[in-house]
């Protein structure tokens, strides 16, 4: 599709219904996490992950509390359905699991502010 500018994707985010995002299930699959999951996060959209429950990505998501983890047929099969028969009370639920504290470990700030706490660490030796 092309490139897209963060403020079209933050548009595109805005139209959805809830994000899907494909977990890898090849070697490292429990360590590889895509960076899409960060842009998903700030949409404030309920995400469903479709793959590995003992993934870093399936870890951030309950941690973080910002979707479902969906591993085989019956569970996305279950999740689709509860979205099918109450979509407002579907992402009601979702709003009342997102756990900010834990989300805003996964800020830039944040992030910026342990790599320089790892740059300190290393530089004082």
């Amino acid at each position: 599709h092309g490139y897209l500018s963060k403020k079209e994707l933050k548009k595109k985010l805005q139209l959805a219904d809830f994000l899907v995002v494909f977990g890898f299930n090849g070697r490292f699959g429990e360590t590889i996490t895509t960076g899409k999951i960060f842009d998903y996060m700030e949409a404030v959209k309920p995400v469903i992950v479709v793959g590995r429950t003992d993934s870093e990505l399936a870890s951030l998501v309950i941690k973080t509390g910002i979707g479902f983890v969906a591993s085989n047929f019956t569970e996305m099969n279950e999740i689709l359905t509860d979205f099918a028969k109450d979509p407002k009370l579907f992402v009601t639920k979702m709003h009342l699991k997102r756990n900010s504290e834990e989300i805003v470990k996964y800020s830039t700030r944040s992030t910026a502010e342990a790599y320089i706490n790892i740059f300190k660490e290393v530089i004082s030796k």
